[in-house]
Formats: C-alpha cells, sequence, structure tokens
C-alpha cells in the first residue's frame, strides 16, 4: 500500500473535499504514513501534517524508549514503555513543525542507519541529522489543520503484530482515534483490555515468525509452489527459476527459453512463498535472440501487464528509480514487483528462438533490510489457471490474473462443498458495486459505470438491472432495465421487498415501487438522506 500504492493516491480530490466540507480526521499508522513527495506528499502535509518521504525517511527495526510525552489528549494516561518495532523516522514535516506537536519521540541508535542508500534504508539527510546533529526523531505526532480544518495522526509503528498486546502502544493509538475524530479523550486515556494470546491469533493470515504453521484460510488460498510449475505440453513454463533471495549469489539468475514459432510471451513473478512485502522484482536485459542478431524486449509495447505493488515500469523499478541489483545498474529492463505479469504479442513470424534475461531482486526490495524472495516465470502461451489464480491472489492492487469470462469461475475459492460457475458477466453487466436475490431468483444489480474519475462517462445516468434465468441453466438469459438515471450513479447497495427496491445511493436511501409488475420502476422518492 505505501509510497505509489497507497490506497489515497489517487483518491486526493476526493478526500478533500470531505475534509474541507466536514473536517474529517485522518489517522495514518505504519504504512499508511507513506507516500511519494510532490502532490500526493503535499495533500499529506495538508492532512496529516507529516508523511514518511522515500530518499528521505527510514524504516530500521530497533528498540525505541519512550520516557517522556508532551501535555496532550492523546498521551493521557500513557506511561514510559520501550519497544521494538519497525518505527519510521525522519519524516517530512510541515514547515516549521507549524501546529505538529510530536508525540513519541526518541533518539535512534546508531545502527539503525547501518544499511546503505535506498528508497527506505538510508540517505545523507537522515545521517547528517541523526549522526551529525543528534537530533531526537519523531515517530508519532499529532497535527491540528490551520483555520479549523479537522486534524489528523501519524504512528510510524504498528509493524509487529505482537505489539498490539502492549498496553501504552495501544492505549497512544486509541487516544489518537478519539482525539482525531474531534471527541474527548478520558483523562486516564482510551482503556481497553490487554488482547489474549488467543486473540491475537484470531484471523491471522500469515504464519507466525520461527513457525511454518498458518492459519487454514491462507494454507486454502496459497497454492503450492510446486502447482506453478506443472500443467499440460500447451501451459508448461518455458522456463521458470528457483526461489530468489538475499542469499543468492548477485540477488539475480540467468534463464533462457525457446521461442521458436511463439506468438506470445508471458512473463511472471510470484513471490517466494512467505508473501510479497519487499518483492522488487526486474527483469534485467531481456532480449530476443535469433539468427539475424538480437531485440530488446524493451523496445516492443506488451499487451497487458499488472504488478501488486508500484507499477510496471520500463528502465525503471516499480516504484519509478533507478533499476539496481546487487548494487549494480541495469542496463536495461523491465521493473516490477511481486505478484506480477506481462503478456507481448510477439511480431508475426519473427525469426527468434531465444528470449534470454536475467531476473533479479531489485535493491528497491533488498535494500529494505531482509525478506524479498521471487520466482520468475516464463511463458509462451497463457499461463494455467493456477498461475493466473497465484497472481491474482498476491496482494492489496490484486487483478493479474485472468480477465477472461471463461476463466472467471476457476480464480474464485469456494467454500467447501460449494461450486461456483458463472452466470453474468461482461458486456451484460458492467461494473456491479451490490446484488440482491428475490424470491423468484432473479438478481438484481446495481450497475456502476459514472464513477470517480469516470463520472460522466454514461450521460443517461446508471442502471438498476434484473437479471433473470428462464431456461434453469444456470445462466442468465433476460435483462431488464429496471430504472435507468443520474439519480442512482454510483449506487452502493439494493434491496429488494416484493414490489419495493431501496437503493442506498452516497448520502440518500431512493425507494423505488413497481406498481404493475412490469420490472421497470414506475415512481421513486428520497427515503432520507
Amino acid at each position: 500500500m505505501a509510497a505509489g500504492g497507497h490506497y489515497l493516491n489517487d483518491r486526493l480530490d476526493d478526500f478533500q473535499q470531505v475534509v474541507d466540507a466536514r473536517g474529517v480526521g485522518l489517522v495514518c499508522i505504519h504504512y499508511g504514513v507513506e507516500t511519494t513527495k510532490g502532490n500526493c506528499g503535499d495533500h499529506f502535509l495538508n492532512w496529516i501534517g507529516g508523511y514518511f518521504e522515500p530518499h528521505w525517511s527510514v524504516n530500521p527495526h530497533w528498540d525505541a524508549n519512550y520516557t517522556k510525552f508532551p501535555e496532550h489528549p492523546t498521551t493521557r494516561g500513557v506511561a514510559p514503555f520501550k519497544i521494538r518495532d519497525e518505527w519510521y523516522y525522519h519524516m517530512r514535516f510541515v514547515e516549521g513543525m507549524k501546529n505538529v506537536t510530536p508525540i513519541l519521540t526518541d533518539m535512534p541508535p546508531r545502527e539503525t542507519l547501518n544499511r546503505g542508500d535506498g528508497p527506505h534504508s538510508g540517505n545523507p539527510f537522515v545521517r547528517a541529522s541523526v549522526l551529525e546533529r543528534k537530533e531526537p526523531q519523531h515517530m508519532a505526532w499529532a497535527y491540528e489543520r490551520p483555520d479549523n480544518k479537522g486534524r489528523g495522526f501519524g504512528f510510524t509503528g504498528g509493524h509487529d503484530h505482537k505489539n498490539w498486546q502492549n498496553d501504552q502502544f495501544r492505549k497512544v493509538v486509541l487516544n489518537a482515534i478519539v482525539w482525531t475524530a474531534g471527541l474527548d479523550v478520558p483523562k486516564d486515556g482510551v482503556a481497553s483490555a490487554t488482547p489474549s494470546n488467543e486473540e491475537m491469533d484470531a484471523n491471522q493470515d500469515e504464519p507466525k515468525p520461527g513457525t511454518a504453521q498458518a492459519a487454514p484460510q491462507q494454507q486454502q488460498q496459497q497454492p503450492k509452489a510446486a502447482d506453478l510449475l506443472t500443467g499440460d505440453a500447451k501451459t508448461k513454463a518455458a522456463a521458470n527459476s528457483a526461489i530468489i533471495s538475499a542469499a543468492t549469489p548477485n540477488h539475480s539468475v540467468e534463464l533462457e527459453a525457446d521461442v521458436t514459432g511463439a506468438k506470445q510471451l508471458y512473463l511472471v513473478v510470484t513471490d517466494g512463498g512467505d508473501g510479497f512485502t519487499a518483492d522488487w522484482a526486474d527483469w534485467a536485459e531481456p532480449r530476443l535472440v535469433g539468427p539475424g542478431g538480437e531485440t530488446k524486449l524493451t523496445e516492443l509495447k506488451w499487451k497487458t501487464a499488472s504488478s501488486d505493488w508500484g507499477k510496471v515500469n520500463v528502465s525503471k523499478n516499480a516504484e519509478g528509480g533507478d533499476q539496481k541489483i546487487a548494487g549494480q545498474p541495469v542496463a536495461y529492463g523491465i521493473g516490477v514487483h511481486a505478484n506480477s505479469i506481462i503478456e507481448f504479442d510477439l511480431p508475426a513470424n519473427h525469426p527468434f528462438t531465444k528470449f534470454k534475461v536475467r531476473g533479479g531482486l531489485d535493491n528497491g526490495g533488498t535494500g529494505q533490510g531482509g525478506g524479498s524472495t521471487v520466482q520468475f516465470h516464463i511463458y509462451t502461451q497463457r499461463p494455467p489457471k493456477s498461475v493466473l489464480a497465484a497472481v491474482a491472489k498476491g496482494g492489496a492492487n490484486a487483478g493479474a490474473g485472468s480477465h477472461e469470462l471463461a476463466d472467471a469461475a476457476s480464480q474464485l475459492d469456494a467454500g467447501e462443498g460449494l461450486e461456483a460457475s458463472l452466470f453474468a458477466g461482461e458486456p451484460d453487466l458492467l461494473s456491479p458495486s451490490d446484488i440482491d436475490v428475490d424470491h423468484l431468483g432473479r438478481v438484481w444489480v446495481c450497475e456502476v459505470v459514472n464513477y470517480r474519475g469516470h463520472n460522466g462517462e454514461r450521460k443517461e445516468g446508471d442502471r438498476i438491472l434484473v437479471l433473470e434465468d428462464t431456461d434453469g441453466d444456470g445462466k442468465s438469459d433476460k435483462t431488464t432495465v429496471f430504472f435507468q438515471g443520474p439519480e442512482v450513479n454510483s449506487a452502493q447497495g439494493i434491496c429488494v421487498l416484493g414490489n419495493r427496491v431501496i437503493v442506498s445511493v452516497g448520502d440518500k436511501v431512493l425507494n423505488f415501487l413497481d406498481e404493475n409488475g412490469d420490472l421497470k420502476a414506475d415512481k421513486h422518492e428520497v427515503m432520507f438522506s
């Protein structure tokens, strides 16, 4: 989610509107404080007074010792505490720290800057601040926006799940949420019971550190590594790497695939089985080779490309910085982040017989202090469904799997004893935001087109559709437009009660009536707003 992939980066104007209109507060925790320099960073300065700026801020793991606190509602009832976490520091704050109150402050030890320079690991600015000027660093802060436009709070800890069992750590955040919401913090702070080990383990979807045991849900969702390497002759990978980690010599391996007569080329990167954190990867020096010489793959335009964090970039890493593997520049290449997939259509009747590439870990990931593990896979035909599903499940920006209707159901995880099949899809309906099923088995759909950046694309307004399976084969074969108009633009919810249909749209709840049973709305009104 961090930096270029922050949830609010492509919603700056939307959130600014609620800040301007209602002074909505914002609390950002851990990765939530990281965004990009420029327009995004400027908005975060306005909203919470500071943020993690790549190549300025750092993210080491260390023991912070908080012994003194300012007089502020967020520190009520908080006693001194010492705790190890991935405490980010050297934040980018508003000029002169105006309206910013540091809440958690300590002096990081020299060892936190032992790593080389990188977007998160080190830079001359932070070394001058800590090692030369000996400036204490702020790991949490409160901010009051000018002109009474609300409040913001930044908290850089939160990497280690177990830390929520620390009563002081937890109280700071609970106090901050209450204060940022504009409420009064109790004089002894927000009280909460210490979570038990069982409560901490509940809904855990990652293996505990030091163990191989994961929650059953995660085991069901994650295909085994072997699944990625199997398939019939049509879908078997043309080349696969072993798992690459910081222990791999030069952080990279050479790969070669036979592309004789191939019409397509798919480049897939999957995480090494331990999650996709810090899994920055580079397809370095990718080239097509034939009797007539070599052609750089970067000279061709891909058909589709997707990455679970950042972007797919030519001759840049996933964050848009310089590509480096084991500290050495990449001559040319494609930067991604696991899980990712890139699809190329190769030129018709091309003379190429080989595809050669070096797959490596980009310094943007390895510079974060470990944990980077990826696998590279090359296909000359569309990868098998197990691979597409594995890529699609990868993380916050998942979606690199197949978008073909024929593959839609196979990429879902159905519960035990259940089976998923396709009922309806594009182009019969577009972007459904909610559905309801009536007593006759008809599916009612809020179909949204006029949403955010696409608002106004369908001038006649969004639609409420009724989908029917008239021949009992489990597939929709009849579509009726119950209502269309700007009144239901970006509708979010639908409830069908006989001839009454209730639809939620933004800050309104609408009541539609079908008085003659023809599946067409005869009248509608605003129930409340």
